[in-house]
């Protein structure tokens, strides 16, 4: 447990903590998105980076399978926008590089994520605001995420993986 939440889905898990679709009475092992993926990308559109972080990390730390790179990618994006708002250009630039390397295998779609769309506005965000724009981001360049289908299921790509 961090901060008072449960690192493993209550009610039906598989061995990682990641609900499936025969906990759900369905009869294949196909991983649901984690509510803890859910509640990060939440605070992520509220601008709430460094809480979307936390939450990634706690699915990263007990993710052994494919996905675990995908969060560490959404963690860095997380931190490189924390680092951005407060002033930190270098640590903004190095932890967008790291994102990017993270989820480049994951492109173009991953749990949902339309991963092409979401680097390429993490990318538009960054280059802005380096550019001399400084800490200020006007609403229009935040990134966010919207993630589809929204049936909360992988699609046959993530599967794939």
């Amino acid at each position: 447990m961090k901060g008072g939440r449960p690192l493993l889905h209550a009610g039906g898990t598989a061995a990682l903590g990641h609900p499936t679709r025969a906990a759900a009475g369905e009869a294949t092992g196909t991983p649901l998105r984690h509510p803890l993926y859910l509640e990060g990308i939440e605070q992520f559109n509220r601008q709430g980076y460094f809480e979307s972080h936390e939450l990634w990390e706690a699915l990263w730390k007990g993710e052994a399978g494919p996905a675990r790179s995908f969060y560490k990618g959404l963690i860095q994006a997380a931190v490189a926008l924390h680092h951005l708002m407060h002033g930190n250009a270098h640590g903004a630039r190095k932890l967008l590089s790291g994102a990017q390397r993270h989820l480049e295998r994951y492109r173009p779609h991953y749990l949902g994520l339309d991963v092409d769309r979401f680097l390429a506005a993490m990318k538009r965000c960054c280059d802005n605001a380096l550019a001399g724009c400084g800490p200020t981001i006007g609403p229009s360049l935040l990134p966010s995420i919207e993630l589809q289908p929204p049936s909360g299921r992988a699609s046959a790509v993530d599967e794939k993986r």
